[in-house]
């Protein structure tokens, strides 16, 4: 029976030459200002160092914005998580990658919220290397109304989780983007949401309950800690049941990973 290092990718590329022995270069691409809504990601151009062969390249896509609130609005669904996509070729030194992380998306003032953004890497100039064309898609967002969670506690309205198509591009393996989900806790109440994080290794879910980020003069400007999840997790939507209007988070940028040798 194989184990998972022998099914892993980049076994392929370690029976020769450089890509035995040696330790294992890694860069990681994203926007420091990870707290930031609207950080503007991070791009550069990658050279393969001497001595390299092959490279692993991992994408994940920025979180979508939850919706804004009025009135008596509830969102449909919180933003979604951003999809994960990996890739292996082998690389020529000198050979050069365009790579972009994504950036994290506005706080919504409206009642929709905003698409996450995507991450890629791609072949810019490539003589003895594999071209490469690697993306994965920002996460889902959605749109608030009112009273649109009308069940009571205990009912199972809401909840509905759906996975993106054509998440990603370019891949030896991926997951997908997928979005958020909301539901009822009391009648024309309070609202839970379930915020899916990016795939990653220690993530996982965020709750939001009756959330609301109500605009002020410096503009929704950072994220409350701990939300939305790092990377390509989705942002909350508000919710409220009059009074103040109140924004949406917006979701978390996007990260890349080169590991070469």
């Amino acid at each position: 029976m194989s184990d998972l290092r022998s099914l892993f990718p980049v076994s392929q590329f370690t029976s020769g030459g450089g890509a035995v022995g040696g330790a294992l270069g890694r860069i990681q691409i994203f926007n420091t200002s990870i707290t930031n809504v609207n950080n503007g990601g991070r791009c550069c151009l990658w050279t393969v160092p001497a001595g390299s062969t092959w490279a692993t390249i991992e994408v994940w896509g920025g979180g979508g914005a939850g919706p804004g609130a009025c009135c008596c609005q509830q969102p449909n669904q919180s933003g979604g998580a951003g999809a994960y996509a990996r890739k292996t070729i082998t690389v020529s030194p000198g050979d050069t990658y365009r790579i972009c992380a994504a950036g994290s998306t506005c706080c919504s003032p409206s009642c929709c919220g905003t698409e996450g953004f995507p991450s890629y890497a791609q072949s810019e100039s490539v003589s003895g290397g594999d071209a490469l064309a690697l993306c994965a898609r920002g996460g889902p967002t959605s749109c608030g109304g009112c009273f649109i969670l009308t069940g009571c506690e205990g009912t199972t309205t809401g909840w509905t989780r759906n996975c993106k198509c054509s998440s990603f591009c370019g891949h030896d393996f991926g997951l997908p983007a997928i979005s958020g989900s909301s539901r009822g806790m009391y009648c024309y109440s309070n609202t839970l949401q379930y915020i899916p994080s990016g795939p990653n290794i220690g993530s996982g879910i965020r709750a939001s309950h009756t959330f609301c980020q109500c605009p002020a003069a410096s503009g929704c400007g950072s994220y409350s800690s701990g939300m939305p999840s790092f990377p390509g997790g989705g942002g909350p939507g508000a919710m409220t049941t009059g009074g103040a209007y109140c924004w949406g988070y917006g979701g978390a940028g996007g990260l890349v990973v080169v590991t070469f040798r």
